[in-house]
C-alpha cells in the first residue's frame, strides 16, 4: 500500500494498428486513448495518480490504496479485452498481546493482533519453544488467541507472537507472570494455623492449672479432666503439625522472574 503498480498491456504484435484503448476498474472508466490524438483522456479521479503508456497500452497506478483492489479491464479497438485482478497487500502494523488473568489455576487467554494489515500466518512461542494445541493449550481463531487451561506455575514465562503476510513480518514478546498459591500450600497454611490454635490452648491450660495448683481447691475430678484435655490437645497439635509438614514436603513451586525461569523446591 502506498507504492505504485503497473498493469500490463499487450505485446507488440497485438498492439499493431491500435486506434482506441479503454481502461476500466469495476465498470468505472479510467481513461480513453485514441491514436489519432495520441493523448489519453483520464477521468478526474485517476488524472493525477496514473500514467498511460501508448507503446503497449499498459497503465501505471500510483499511491495504491486498499480501495484499488479489484478487477481491471483493458480493451483495444472494442474487440480485444484483457482482465487483471489486483490484490493490494498492506504491511502489518506493530502487534500487541494482552491477557485476561495471571491467577494460578485460572483459564488464561492471550490475544495477539494488529490494527493494520491482514495476517496470513501466526505462531506462538514460549521461551523459544513453539506452542502447539494440546490438553493444556488451545489455539483459537487462526491462532490469534492462545488459551491456557488451568494455569500452572510452569506457564509463567516469555510468550512471543510471530505474524506474517506476503509483504511483512512482525514479532512481539509478552511476559506472563503467574500469581497465587498451589492447593498444597494452602493446605499447609490451614493445618499450621490449626496446630497453632491447639498449641495455644495447651499453653493457656497449663497456665491456668499453674495458678490453681491446689487440686483440693479445684477438685480432683476437674483436675484429671483438664490434664486429659491438655494431653489430647497436645496430640492433635502434633498430628496437624505433622500433616502440615507432609503437605509442605510434597509441594513445589516456581520462582518466575522476567528473563529467567528457576524451579526451586519449597520445604
Amino acid at each position: 500500500m502506498g507504492s505504485s503498480v503497473i498493469l500490463p498491456g499487450f505485446s507488440k504484435e497485438d498492439f499493431k494498428n491500435v486506434k482506441h484503448v479503454k481502461w476500466t476498474f469495476s465498470k468505472t472508466k479510467i481513461l480513453d486513448y485514441y491514436s489519432v490524438t495520441n493523448i489519453p483522456t483520464f477521468t478526474n479521479f485517476y488524472k493525477y495518480r496514473s500514467q498511460f503508456f501508448s507503446s503497449n497500452g499498459s497503465l501505471l497506478l500510483k499511491n495504491v490504496t486498499k480501495s484499488d483492489r479489484g478487477l481491471y479491464e483493458v480493451q483495444i479497438n472494442l474487440n480485444t479485452t484483457k482482465v487483471f485482478q489486483l490484490n493490494v497487500l498492506i504491511a502489518l502494523s506493530e502487534p500487541s498481546v494482552s491477557n485476561n488473568s495471571t491467577d494460578l489455576g485460572a483459564t488464561i487467554a492471550l490475544n495477539c493482533g494488529v490494527s493494520v494489515g491482514e495476517v496470513e500466518s501466526r505462531l506462538w512461542w514460549k521461551d523459544g519453544k513453539l506452542v502447539m494445541s494440546d490438553q493444556h493449550h488451545w489455539l483459537l481463531q487462526d491462532n490469534s488467541t492462545l488459551i491456557i487451561i488451568g494455569a500452572e506455575k510452569s506457564d509463567c514465562g516469555n510468550y512471543t507472537c510471530s505474524l506474517e503476510n506476503s509483504v511483512s513480518s512482525k514479532n512481539v514478546s509478552h511476559w506472563l507472570p503467574i500469581s497465587g498459591f498451589p492447593l498444597v500450600i494452602l493446605c499447609t497454611m490451614v493445618l499450621s494455623i490449626v496446630a497453632l490454635i491447639f498449641a495455644l490452648s495447651v499453653l493457656m491450660g497449663i497456665i491456668l492449672l499453674c495458678f490453681h495448683s491446689d487440686s483440693n481447691r479445684i477438685g480432683t475430678d476437674f483436675h484429671g479432666k483438664a490434664l486429659k484435655y491438655l494431653h489430647m490437645a497436645s496430640l492433635l497439635s502434633l498430628i496437624t503439625l505433622l500433616a502440615a509438614f507432609a503437605c509442605l514436603t510434597e509441594s513445589s513451586g516456581t520462582v518466575c522472574v522476567p528473563g529467567c525461569n528457576l524451579s526451586d523446591s519449597i520445604g
